[in-house]
Protein backbone atom coordinates (compact mmCIF):
# COMPACT_ATOMS: atom_id res chain seq x y z
CA UNK A 1 0.00 0.00 0.00
CA UNK A 2 1.02 3.60 -0.63
CA UNK A 3 2.40 5.15 2.10
CA UNK A 4 1.76 9.05 3.32
CA UNK A 5 4.84 9.62 1.20
CA UNK A 6 3.76 8.12 -2.21
CA UNK A 7 0.14 9.56 -1.34
CA UNK A 8 2.02 12.78 -1.58
CA UNK A 9 3.97 12.20 -4.11
CA UNK A 10 1.32 11.01 -6.51
CA UNK A 11 -0.45 14.07 -5.72
CA UNK A 12 1.90 16.21 -6.36
CA UNK A 13 2.90 14.39 -10.50
CA UNK A 14 -0.59 14.50 -10.68
CA UNK A 15 -0.87 18.37 -10.07
CA UNK A 16 1.82 19.32 -12.35
CA UNK A 17 0.78 16.74 -15.25
CA UNK A 18 -2.99 18.65 -15.20
CA UNK A 19 -1.60 21.74 -15.07
CA UNK A 20 0.85 21.33 -17.77
CA UNK A 21 -2.26 19.91 -20.07
CA UNK A 22 -4.55 22.78 -19.64
CA UNK A 23 -1.21 25.30 -20.02
CA UNK A 24 -0.91 23.57 -23.56
CA UNK A 25 -3.89 23.18 -24.43
CA UNK A 26 -6.08 26.30 -23.12
CA UNK A 27 -8.83 25.40 -25.41
CA UNK A 28 -10.20 22.35 -23.66
CA UNK A 29 -11.56 24.99 -20.89
CA UNK A 30 -13.74 26.21 -23.25
CA UNK A 31 -16.71 23.12 -21.88
CA UNK A 32 -18.04 23.02 -18.68
CA UNK A 33 -16.66 20.16 -18.03
CA UNK A 34 -13.14 21.30 -19.04
CA UNK A 35 -13.51 24.22 -16.68
CA UNK A 36 -14.47 21.66 -13.72
CA UNK A 37 -10.81 19.71 -14.62
CA UNK A 38 -8.96 22.87 -14.68
CA UNK A 39 -10.68 24.09 -11.39
CA UNK A 40 -9.21 20.49 -9.67
CA UNK A 41 -6.06 20.67 -11.25
CA UNK A 42 -4.88 24.20 -10.27
CA UNK A 43 -7.32 24.49 -7.20
CA UNK A 44 -8.34 21.84 -5.81
CA UNK A 45 -5.13 19.52 -5.68
CA UNK A 46 -2.91 22.25 -4.99
CA UNK A 47 -4.67 22.60 -1.77
CA UNK A 48 -4.85 19.09 -1.42
CA UNK A 49 -0.86 18.59 -1.86
CA UNK A 50 0.14 21.73 0.69
CA UNK A 51 -2.60 19.92 3.40
CA UNK A 52 -1.01 16.67 2.83
CA UNK A 53 2.52 18.15 2.96
CA UNK A 54 1.66 19.74 6.41
CA UNK A 55 0.37 16.67 7.53
CA UNK A 56 3.29 14.65 6.36
CA UNK A 57 5.59 17.22 7.80
CA UNK A 58 3.98 17.26 11.03
CA UNK A 59 4.22 13.68 11.26
CA UNK A 60 7.64 13.27 10.48
CA UNK A 61 8.52 16.16 13.29
CA UNK A 62 7.56 13.75 16.07
CA UNK A 63 9.75 11.38 15.47
CA UNK A 64 13.10 11.48 17.28
CA UNK A 65 15.86 11.05 13.72
CA UNK A 66 13.94 14.22 12.77
CA UNK A 67 14.51 16.42 16.26
CA UNK A 68 18.34 15.56 16.56
CA UNK A 69 18.69 16.16 12.48
CA UNK A 70 19.15 19.68 13.49
CA UNK A 71 22.91 20.70 14.26
CA UNK A 72 22.11 22.47 17.22
CA UNK A 73 20.23 19.40 18.51
CA UNK A 74 22.69 16.98 18.19
CA UNK A 75 23.79 17.47 22.06
CA UNK A 76 20.68 16.44 22.97
CA UNK A 77 19.95 13.69 20.98
CA UNK A 78 23.08 12.18 22.56
CA UNK A 79 21.50 12.92 26.24
CA UNK A 80 19.30 10.61 26.00
CA UNK A 81 22.37 7.88 25.67
CA UNK A 82 24.31 9.26 29.05
CA UNK A 83 25.00 6.18 30.49
CA UNK A 84 24.39 7.22 33.65
CA UNK A 85 20.54 6.59 34.71
CA UNK A 86 20.13 9.39 36.87
CA UNK A 87 19.36 11.72 34.07
CA UNK A 88 15.47 11.41 33.52
CA UNK A 89 15.97 11.68 29.09
CA UNK A 90 18.54 9.12 29.22
CA UNK A 91 16.34 6.90 31.25
CA UNK A 92 12.97 7.08 29.87
CA UNK A 93 14.54 6.52 26.49
CA UNK A 94 17.09 3.86 27.19
CA UNK A 95 14.24 1.91 29.14
CA UNK A 96 11.45 2.32 26.28
CA UNK A 97 9.46 4.22 28.83
CA UNK A 98 8.30 6.37 25.88
CA UNK A 99 8.69 5.38 21.99
CA UNK A 100 12.24 5.41 20.82
CA UNK A 101 11.08 6.87 17.71
CA UNK A 102 9.22 9.67 19.20
CA UNK A 103 11.29 10.12 22.16
CA UNK A 104 11.07 14.05 22.10
CA UNK A 105 7.74 14.39 21.59
CA UNK A 106 6.12 12.33 24.15
CA UNK A 107 7.70 14.75 26.51
CA UNK A 108 7.12 18.27 24.99
CA UNK A 109 3.92 17.62 23.16
CA UNK A 110 2.76 21.35 23.49
CA UNK A 111 6.31 22.95 22.30
CA UNK A 112 5.94 25.92 19.74
CA UNK A 113 4.44 24.24 16.69
CA UNK A 114 2.38 21.44 18.92
CA UNK A 115 1.12 23.82 21.64
CA UNK A 116 -1.60 26.98 21.55
CA UNK A 117 -0.93 30.19 19.29
CA UNK A 118 1.75 31.54 22.22
CA UNK A 119 3.77 28.67 21.66
CA UNK A 120 3.78 28.70 17.79
CA UNK A 121 4.75 32.41 18.12
CA UNK A 122 7.47 31.34 20.42
CA UNK A 123 8.75 28.98 17.65
CA UNK A 124 8.78 31.67 15.32
CA UNK A 125 12.04 32.74 17.38
CA UNK A 126 14.10 29.58 16.59
CA UNK A 127 13.23 30.49 13.17
CA UNK A 128 14.30 33.95 13.40
CA UNK A 129 17.73 33.08 15.20
CA UNK A 130 18.34 30.29 12.69
CA UNK A 131 18.09 32.11 9.46
CA UNK A 132 18.51 36.24 10.26
CA UNK A 133 20.42 36.08 13.59
CA UNK A 134 23.17 33.50 15.15
CA UNK A 135 22.01 30.10 16.68
CA UNK A 136 22.88 29.85 20.63
CA UNK A 137 25.45 26.73 20.99
CA UNK A 138 23.13 25.66 23.21
CA UNK A 139 19.15 25.94 23.18
CA UNK A 140 17.30 25.78 26.19
CA UNK A 141 13.40 25.67 27.02
CA UNK A 142 11.60 28.86 26.18
CA UNK A 143 9.41 28.91 29.70
CA UNK A 144 8.45 26.45 32.34
CA UNK A 145 8.28 23.11 31.65
CA UNK A 146 4.65 22.00 32.29
CA UNK A 147 3.86 18.90 35.15
CA UNK A 148 1.14 18.31 32.00
CA UNK A 149 3.98 16.92 30.12
CA UNK A 150 4.96 14.26 32.63
CA UNK A 151 1.12 13.71 34.41
CA UNK A 152 -0.13 12.56 31.07
CA UNK A 153 1.92 9.40 30.69
CA UNK A 154 2.36 8.85 35.03
CA UNK A 155 -0.56 9.65 36.39
CA UNK A 156 -2.19 6.41 36.91
CA UNK A 157 0.33 3.82 36.56
CA UNK A 158 1.00 1.62 39.94
CA UNK A 159 4.48 3.37 40.66
CA UNK A 160 2.78 6.67 40.54
CA UNK A 161 0.24 6.00 42.63
CA UNK A 162 2.13 3.85 45.40
CA UNK A 163 4.51 6.80 45.84
CA UNK A 164 1.22 9.71 46.13
CA UNK A 165 2.55 9.79 50.11
CA UNK A 166 5.78 10.97 49.39
CA UNK A 167 4.58 13.43 46.42
CA UNK A 168 3.65 17.13 46.72
CA UNK A 169 -0.59 16.78 46.57
CA UNK A 170 -1.74 15.97 42.71
CA UNK A 171 -3.96 19.74 42.88
CA UNK A 172 -0.44 21.10 43.66
CA UNK A 173 1.22 19.16 40.42
CA UNK A 174 -1.50 20.07 38.27
CA UNK A 175 -1.93 23.65 38.86
CA UNK A 176 2.58 23.92 38.43
CA UNK A 177 2.77 25.29 41.92
CA UNK A 178 5.85 22.67 42.13
CA UNK A 179 7.49 21.66 38.98
CA UNK A 180 8.17 17.71 38.62
CA UNK A 181 11.56 18.74 37.55
CA UNK A 182 12.60 20.72 40.73
CA UNK A 183 15.34 20.74 43.12
CA UNK A 184 15.00 17.30 45.15
CA UNK A 185 12.62 16.14 42.34
CA UNK A 186 14.14 15.03 38.72
CA UNK A 187 16.40 18.05 37.93
CA UNK A 188 18.87 15.75 36.07
CA UNK A 189 17.61 16.38 32.66
CA UNK A 190 19.37 17.38 29.53
CA UNK A 191 22.78 18.38 30.79
CA UNK A 192 24.27 18.88 26.71
CA UNK A 193 27.32 20.98 28.49
CA UNK A 194 28.84 17.53 29.55
CA UNK A 195 27.62 14.99 27.17
CA UNK A 196 31.14 15.31 25.18
CA UNK A 197 32.94 13.86 28.30
CA UNK A 198 30.50 11.34 29.93
CA UNK A 199 30.04 8.06 29.04
CA UNK A 200 27.42 6.70 26.61
CA UNK A 201 25.47 3.91 26.23
CA UNK A 202 25.12 2.19 22.68
CA UNK A 203 22.89 -1.06 23.28
CA UNK A 204 23.40 -4.35 24.93
CA UNK A 205 25.49 -4.92 28.28
CA UNK A 206 27.05 -2.00 29.40
CA UNK A 207 30.61 -2.68 28.83
CA UNK A 208 32.17 -1.68 32.61
CA UNK A 209 29.12 -3.17 34.74
CA UNK A 210 28.37 -6.30 32.09
CA UNK A 211 32.42 -6.78 33.07
CA UNK A 212 32.04 -6.94 36.87
CA UNK A 213 28.80 -8.95 36.77
CA UNK A 214 30.85 -11.84 34.21
CA UNK A 215 32.81 -11.95 37.84
CA UNK A 216 30.27 -14.20 38.80
CA UNK A 217 31.65 -16.90 36.56
CA UNK A 218 35.17 -16.16 38.09
CA UNK A 219 36.99 -18.28 40.62
CA UNK A 220 34.57 -18.68 43.92
CA UNK A 221 36.90 -16.97 46.19
CA UNK A 222 37.04 -13.86 43.79
CA UNK A 223 33.07 -13.45 44.11
CA UNK A 224 32.68 -14.05 47.77
CA UNK A 225 34.59 -10.84 48.41
CA UNK A 226 37.28 -9.52 50.99
CA UNK A 227 36.21 -10.79 54.70
CA UNK A 228 35.96 -7.32 55.74
CA UNK A 229 33.07 -6.46 53.65
CA UNK A 230 35.04 -3.39 52.14
CA UNK A 231 33.33 -4.48 48.52
CA UNK A 232 35.22 -2.58 46.78
CA UNK A 233 37.71 -4.42 44.67
CA UNK A 234 35.23 -7.64 44.20
CA UNK A 235 33.32 -8.93 41.45
CA UNK A 236 30.86 -6.49 42.00
CA UNK A 237 33.38 -3.51 41.09
CA UNK A 238 30.92 -1.81 38.22
CA UNK A 239 27.69 -2.85 40.78
CA UNK A 240 29.73 -0.32 43.53
CA UNK A 241 29.90 2.58 40.73
CA UNK A 242 25.76 2.09 40.58
CA UNK A 243 25.69 1.93 44.49
CA UNK A 244 27.52 5.27 44.86
CA UNK A 245 25.84 6.57 42.18
CA UNK A 246 22.68 6.09 42.94
CA UNK A 247 22.72 7.31 46.47
CA UNK A 248 22.40 3.91 48.25
CA UNK A 249 25.44 4.45 50.61
CA UNK A 250 23.86 7.57 51.93
CA UNK A 251 21.69 5.59 53.65
CA UNK A 252 23.18 1.91 53.71
CA UNK A 253 26.72 3.39 54.67
CA UNK A 254 29.77 3.37 52.82
CA UNK A 255 30.26 -0.85 51.26
CA UNK A 256 26.97 -1.25 52.91
CA UNK A 257 28.37 -1.37 56.19
CA UNK A 258 25.10 0.68 57.96
CA UNK A 259 23.93 4.07 58.69
CA UNK A 260 20.50 5.53 58.85
CA UNK A 261 18.98 2.65 56.80
CA UNK A 262 20.11 -1.32 57.72
CA UNK A 263 23.99 -2.70 57.11
CA UNK A 264 23.72 -4.92 53.88
CA UNK A 265 26.41 -6.78 54.78
CA UNK A 266 25.73 -10.90 54.55
CA UNK A 267 22.61 -10.07 52.65
CA UNK A 268 23.17 -12.54 49.97
CA UNK A 269 22.60 -15.23 53.25
CA UNK A 270 18.91 -13.56 53.96
CA UNK A 271 18.07 -12.98 49.75
CA UNK A 272 19.02 -15.29 46.75
CA UNK A 273 19.98 -13.35 43.90
CA UNK A 274 16.42 -13.42 42.22
CA UNK A 275 14.81 -12.64 45.38
CA UNK A 276 16.74 -9.26 46.00
CA UNK A 277 16.23 -8.64 42.25
CA UNK A 278 12.62 -8.61 42.82
CA UNK A 279 13.04 -6.44 45.96
CA UNK A 280 15.28 -3.67 44.45
CA UNK A 281 12.74 -3.53 41.70
CA UNK A 282 9.47 -3.47 44.23
CA UNK A 283 10.50 -2.63 47.63
CA UNK A 284 8.40 -3.48 50.63
CA UNK A 285 5.42 -1.11 51.95
CA UNK A 286 7.76 -0.59 54.88
CA UNK A 287 10.84 -0.04 53.22
CA UNK A 288 8.69 2.73 50.83
CA UNK A 289 8.36 4.33 54.19
CA UNK A 290 11.75 4.64 55.29
CA UNK A 291 12.83 6.21 51.65
CA UNK A 292 13.48 3.38 49.55
CA UNK A 293 12.47 3.74 46.26
CA UNK A 294 11.79 1.16 43.51
CA UNK A 295 15.55 0.74 41.17
CA UNK A 296 14.61 1.34 37.33
CA UNK A 297 17.76 -0.70 35.92
CA UNK A 298 18.76 -2.46 32.97
CA UNK A 299 19.14 -6.50 33.09
CA UNK A 300 23.05 -5.84 33.13
CA UNK A 301 23.20 -2.51 35.60
CA UNK A 302 20.76 -4.87 38.34
CA UNK A 303 23.04 -8.45 37.97
CA UNK A 304 26.01 -6.13 38.75
CA UNK A 305 24.29 -4.19 41.71
CA UNK A 306 23.07 -7.92 43.04
CA UNK A 307 26.47 -9.44 42.26
CA UNK A 308 28.20 -6.16 44.13
CA UNK A 309 25.73 -6.67 47.28
CA UNK A 310 26.16 -10.32 47.09
CA UNK A 311 29.97 -9.75 47.83
CA UNK A 312 29.48 -7.10 50.58
CA UNK A 313 30.42 -10.02 53.54
CA UNK A 314 31.88 -9.64 57.11
CA UNK A 315 31.02 -7.78 59.61
CA UNK A 316 30.01 -3.78 59.16
CA UNK A 317 32.92 -1.72 58.30
CA UNK A 318 31.99 0.63 61.74
CA UNK A 319 31.47 -2.34 63.77
CA UNK A 320 35.15 -3.17 64.91
CA UNK A 321 35.53 -0.30 66.92
CA UNK A 322 33.37 -2.29 69.67
CA UNK A 323 37.04 -4.63 70.04
CA UNK A 324 38.46 -1.86 71.55
CA UNK A 325 39.87 -2.06 75.23
CA UNK A 326 37.16 -1.71 77.62
CA UNK A 327 39.14 0.26 80.16
CA UNK A 328 39.11 3.09 77.51
CA UNK A 329 35.26 3.04 77.51
CA UNK A 330 35.04 6.06 79.96
CA UNK A 331 36.92 8.23 77.96
CA UNK A 332 38.95 11.25 79.36
CA UNK A 333 37.61 13.48 81.85
CA UNK A 334 37.30 16.33 79.84
CA UNK A 335 35.73 15.07 77.22
CA UNK A 336 37.19 14.93 74.32
CA UNK A 337 36.11 12.30 73.23
CA UNK A 338 38.24 11.32 70.23
CA UNK A 339 40.62 8.70 71.32
CA UNK A 340 38.45 7.14 73.03
CA UNK A 341 36.68 3.45 72.67
CA UNK A 342 34.37 5.56 71.22
CA UNK A 343 36.62 6.74 69.19
CA UNK A 344 34.64 4.56 66.15
CA UNK A 345 31.78 6.01 67.38
CA UNK A 346 33.32 9.39 66.50
CA UNK A 347 33.80 7.69 62.95
CA UNK A 348 29.65 6.92 63.00
CA UNK A 349 28.97 10.35 64.37
CA UNK A 350 30.88 11.78 61.59
CA UNK A 351 30.33 10.11 58.71
CA UNK A 352 26.22 9.92 59.45
CA UNK A 353 26.59 13.78 59.09
CA UNK A 354 25.76 14.72 62.89
CA UNK A 355 28.28 16.62 63.45
CA UNK A 356 26.12 18.92 60.59
CA UNK A 357 23.36 19.62 62.84
CA UNK A 358 25.07 19.04 66.25
CA UNK A 359 29.08 20.49 64.95
CA UNK A 360 32.00 18.68 65.64
CA UNK A 361 32.23 16.93 68.55
CA UNK A 362 28.62 17.20 69.39
CA UNK A 363 29.30 20.78 70.37
CA UNK A 364 26.05 22.15 69.19
CA UNK A 365 24.90 24.14 66.34
CA UNK A 366 21.72 23.79 64.48
CA UNK A 367 21.00 21.12 66.96
CA UNK A 368 21.42 20.83 70.56
CA UNK A 369 24.46 20.17 72.13
CA UNK A 370 25.63 16.83 73.23
CA UNK A 371 27.94 17.58 75.56
CA UNK A 372 26.69 15.98 79.30
CA UNK A 373 23.99 14.16 77.61
CA UNK A 374 25.07 10.96 79.35
CA UNK A 375 23.71 13.25 82.41
CA UNK A 376 20.13 13.26 81.14
CA UNK A 377 20.06 9.88 79.14
CA UNK A 378 21.68 6.78 80.26
CA UNK A 379 22.48 4.30 77.70
CA UNK A 380 19.49 2.39 77.60
CA UNK A 381 17.35 5.55 77.23
CA UNK A 382 19.98 7.12 74.89
CA UNK A 383 20.17 4.14 72.82
CA UNK A 384 16.01 3.65 72.12
CA UNK A 385 16.13 7.71 71.41
CA UNK A 386 18.42 7.56 68.34
CA UNK A 387 16.49 4.32 67.47
CA UNK A 388 13.07 6.10 67.91
CA UNK A 389 13.39 9.47 68.06
CA UNK A 390 10.25 11.65 69.08
CA UNK A 391 7.96 13.51 66.93
CA UNK A 392 9.65 17.32 68.13
CA UNK A 393 13.15 15.59 66.75
CA UNK A 394 12.02 14.07 63.86
CA UNK A 395 11.01 17.77 62.83
CA UNK A 396 13.70 18.51 63.69
CA UNK A 397 15.18 16.63 60.85
CA UNK A 398 16.59 13.78 63.03
CA UNK A 399 16.00 9.81 61.38
CA UNK A 400 15.52 6.85 63.15
CA UNK A 401 19.16 4.96 63.02
CA UNK A 402 19.19 1.08 61.99
CA UNK A 403 22.30 0.21 63.65
CA UNK A 404 23.82 -3.13 64.76
CA UNK A 405 24.10 -3.97 67.96
CA UNK A 406 27.65 -3.08 67.90
CA UNK A 407 27.92 0.14 66.02
CA UNK A 408 25.16 1.39 68.16
CA UNK A 409 27.08 0.75 71.23
CA UNK A 410 30.06 2.23 69.86
CA UNK A 411 27.78 5.68 69.13
CA UNK A 412 26.67 5.56 72.12
CA UNK A 413 30.02 5.11 74.05
CA UNK A 414 31.24 8.01 72.37
CA UNK A 415 28.42 10.33 72.97
CA UNK A 416 29.24 9.29 76.31
CA UNK A 417 32.33 10.69 76.57
CA UNK A 418 31.70 14.31 75.36
CA UNK A 419 32.13 15.70 78.59
CA UNK A 420 33.21 19.53 79.47
CA UNK A 421 31.78 22.71 78.10
CA UNK A 422 29.78 22.93 74.57
CA UNK A 423 31.96 24.01 72.11
CA UNK A 424 30.17 25.92 70.38
CA UNK A 425 29.19 27.55 73.66
CA UNK A 426 33.03 28.16 75.12
CA UNK A 427 34.13 30.15 71.46
CA UNK A 428 30.53 32.28 71.79
CA UNK A 429 30.40 32.29 68.16
CA UNK A 430 26.65 30.49 67.84
CA UNK A 431 23.66 31.55 69.69
CA UNK A 432 21.58 28.34 70.82
CA UNK A 433 19.18 26.44 68.01
CA UNK A 434 16.54 27.05 70.61
CA UNK A 435 17.43 30.93 71.13
CA UNK A 436 18.34 32.67 68.57
CA UNK A 437 19.40 36.47 68.64
CA UNK A 438 16.82 38.79 67.69
CA UNK A 439 19.67 41.23 66.41
CA UNK A 440 21.51 38.75 64.51
CA UNK A 441 22.00 40.14 61.28
CA UNK A 442 20.59 37.64 58.28
CA UNK A 443 24.11 36.64 57.08
CA UNK A 444 25.10 35.47 60.78
CA UNK A 445 21.79 33.56 60.89
CA UNK A 446 22.67 31.34 58.23
CA UNK A 447 26.26 30.46 58.68
CA UNK A 448 24.71 29.85 62.24
CA UNK A 449 21.57 27.42 61.35
CA UNK A 450 21.91 26.98 57.61
CA UNK A 451 25.72 26.73 56.36
CA UNK A 452 26.22 23.16 58.27
CA UNK A 453 24.02 21.64 55.29
CA UNK A 454 23.92 24.63 52.42
CA UNK A 455 27.32 25.03 52.79
CA UNK A 456 28.90 28.75 53.19
CA UNK A 457 28.47 29.40 50.01
CA UNK A 458 25.11 28.24 49.69
CA UNK A 459 25.83 25.33 47.20
CA UNK A 460 24.61 22.51 49.17
CA UNK A 461 27.62 20.93 50.00
CA UNK A 462 27.91 21.70 53.83
CA UNK A 463 29.38 19.17 55.94
CA UNK A 464 25.95 17.53 57.16
CA UNK A 465 25.00 17.02 53.39
CA UNK A 466 26.73 13.86 53.37
CA UNK A 467 23.41 12.31 55.44
CA UNK A 468 20.96 14.12 53.21
CA UNK A 469 19.35 12.12 49.68
CA UNK A 470 18.15 14.36 48.19
CA UNK A 471 21.15 16.64 48.75
CA UNK A 472 20.40 20.39 50.12
CA UNK A 473 19.03 22.57 47.64
CA UNK A 474 22.07 24.59 45.77
CA UNK A 475 21.61 28.45 46.06
CA UNK A 476 23.88 29.36 43.96
CA UNK A 477 21.60 27.71 40.81
CA UNK A 478 20.13 30.87 39.42
CA UNK A 479 17.80 29.22 37.03
CA UNK A 480 15.83 27.14 40.11
CA UNK A 481 16.16 30.37 42.70
CA UNK A 482 14.28 32.65 39.97
CA UNK A 483 11.31 30.35 39.91
CA UNK A 484 11.11 30.46 43.31
CA UNK A 485 8.67 33.43 44.50
CA UNK A 486 9.35 34.75 47.93
CA UNK A 487 6.22 33.29 49.54
CA UNK A 488 7.87 30.24 48.13
CA UNK A 489 11.04 30.28 49.79
CA UNK A 490 9.47 31.93 53.22
CA UNK A 491 7.14 28.66 53.47
CA UNK A 492 9.83 26.37 53.21
CA UNK A 493 11.98 27.75 55.59
CA UNK A 494 8.95 28.19 57.96
CA UNK A 495 7.65 25.19 57.79
CA UNK A 496 9.80 22.86 56.29
CA UNK A 497 10.20 21.30 52.66
CA UNK A 498 7.38 19.42 52.94
CA UNK A 499 5.28 22.65 53.33
CA UNK A 500 6.31 22.92 49.36
CA UNK A 501 7.12 19.58 47.96
CA UNK A 502 10.44 19.47 48.47
CA UNK A 503 12.85 17.22 50.90
CA UNK A 504 11.27 15.91 54.02
CA UNK A 505 14.90 16.41 55.35
CA UNK A 506 14.29 20.59 55.63
CA UNK A 507 13.04 21.12 59.24
CA UNK A 508 10.68 24.19 59.60
CA UNK A 509 12.35 27.03 61.88
CA UNK A 510 9.26 28.69 62.42
CA UNK A 511 9.26 28.18 66.05
CA UNK A 512 13.07 29.09 66.07
CA UNK A 513 12.84 32.56 64.39
CA UNK A 514 10.48 35.35 64.01
CA UNK A 515 8.50 36.53 60.71
CA UNK A 516 11.06 39.34 60.20
CA UNK A 517 14.04 36.83 60.62
CA UNK A 518 12.84 34.46 57.88
CA UNK A 519 11.77 37.59 55.90
CA UNK A 520 15.35 38.78 56.07
CA UNK A 521 16.72 34.80 55.85
CA UNK A 522 15.15 34.85 51.95
CA UNK A 523 17.00 38.07 51.03
CA UNK A 524 20.27 36.42 51.88
CA UNK A 525 19.20 33.30 49.75
CA UNK A 526 18.54 35.45 47.14
CA UNK A 527 22.00 37.09 47.15
CA UNK A 528 24.10 34.00 45.82
CA UNK A 529 22.32 34.62 42.73
CA UNK A 530 23.13 38.27 42.53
Amino acid sequence: MLGLTGILIALVVLTIIMAAVFLVYPSVTVEASGKILAFIALCILPALCIGTGMSFHNERSKQTSYCVSCHTMVTHGQSLHLLDTRYIPAQHFQNHLVPSDQACYTCHTNYTMYGPLKDKLRGLTYLYMEYLSTPPKTLHLIGTYPNSECLHCHMGTRDFEDNLGYMPALAVLKSDKVSCISSGCHDMIHDVSKTDHMKLWTGGPVASDSSSASAANASPAAASGPAGGSGGKTAGGGGKAIFDSHGCKGCHGEAGGGGAGPALTNISSKYPSAKLTALLKAPTAKMKTAGMVPLTLNAADMKALVTYLGSLGGKSAAASPAKAKPAAASGPAGGSGGKTAGGGGKAIFDSHGCKGCHEEAGGGGAGPALTHISSKYPPPKLTALLKAPTAKMKTAGMVPLTLNAADMKALVTYLGSLGGKSAAGAASKKPSAAAPSSKQSPAATYHSFCASCHGDSGKGNGPGAVAFNPAPTDFTDCAKMKMRSDEFLYEVVAKGGSAEGLSRSMPGWSEAFTGSQIHGLVEYLKHFCR
